[in-house]
């Protein structure tokens, strides 16, 4: 019985973000090193959108919310398209049997 948030992915993708599939919507014959000097330009350096493409669902890593909107900008997509994952709270009644189990265990029952 788990209390805490999961994460469910939106697509088949084992990455926590779509920027590969952003970048593959972009014209033919555009190369990953022209869309990173692009990125530089806004604030985003190279090697961070290099690391940003590899990010999987279960690294503890993320993009913040501001690169994010970098990146929407320069692929045309929003941040929420762009993130590829839901976060599922866990059930409050899960969440109650897990604080009787724990009430329980460190006698604080009544």
């Amino acid at each position: 019985m788990s209390t805490h948030p999961t994460i469910k992915p939106k697509t088949q993708s084992p990455l926590k973000y779509r920027l590969q599939e952003a970048y593959e919507q972009l014209p033919n014959g555009t190369s990953k090193e022209e869309v990173a000097e692009k990125l530089k330009g806004i604030g985003i350096a190279r090697t961070r959108f290099f690391e940003d493409l590899k990010i999987k669902l279960e690294d503890k890593r993320t993009i913040s919310e501001y690169h994010l909107q970098l990146y929407a900008s320069a692929f045309g997509v929003t941040a929420d398209w762009l993130v590829n994952y839901t976060v599922e709270a866990p059930s409050i009644i899960n969440v109650e049997k897990k604080a009787k189990v724990l009430a329980k265990e460190f006698n604080l029952s009544k």
